[in-house]
C-alpha cells in the first residue's frame, strides 16, 4: 500500500524494539514521507486494541468510502474486473483476510451487506 497508495496511509506506529522484517516498511514510508511514531511494543499493542498480532508495525490509514453498488458495478464491467458479494461476514480477522486475499486476486471492488456484516 506504500508504493500503490501513499496518501491513504496517515501514520506509520512501530515498536521502538526492532522487529524482523520491518525495516524495508520503515524506509519506504520515510521514502513516501509518511510520519512513522516510536512505541514501547507493550503500549502498541495497548494502541491496537490489544486484540491485534501487530508484528511490531502498524499502519494508521484514512477511512476508506463506500461506493454505490451501481458504481462498483459499472466500474467492474467497463475494466473488465471482478467484483466480490460477501454475506454475513461477522469478524473482523475472516474479513481482512478476505480483503487481503481478493486485492492479490485482482478483484475490482467488494460489496457489503449493510447489516449483518462486520
Amino acid at each position: 500500500m506504500i508504493a500503490s497508495r501513499p496518501a491513504g496511509i496517515e501514520r506509520i506506529l512501530a515498536s521502538r524494539e526492532k522487529s524482523r522484517g520491518v525495516g524495508p516498511v520503515l524506509k519506504a514510508a520515510r521514502h513516501a514521507g509518511i510520519p512513522v511514531t516510536y512505541l514501547e511494543r507493550q503500549l502498541l499493542g495497548k494502541r491496537l486494541g490489544g486484540r491485534v498480532n501487530h508484528q511490531g508495525i502498524a499502519a494508521m490509514v484514512a477511512p476508506k468510502a463506500y461506493a454505490p453498488v451501481a458504481e462498483l458495478e459499472a466500474r467492474a464491467v467497463e475494466q473488465g474486473g471482478i467484483l466480490l458479494y460477501l454475506d454475513r461476514v461477522t469478524d473482523a480477522g475472516n474479513l481482512g483476510a478476505i480483503l487481503r486475499t481478493a486485492a492479490g486476486a485482482g478483484v475490482t471492488g467488494v460489496v457489503l451487506p449493510s447489516e449483518d456484516s462486520v
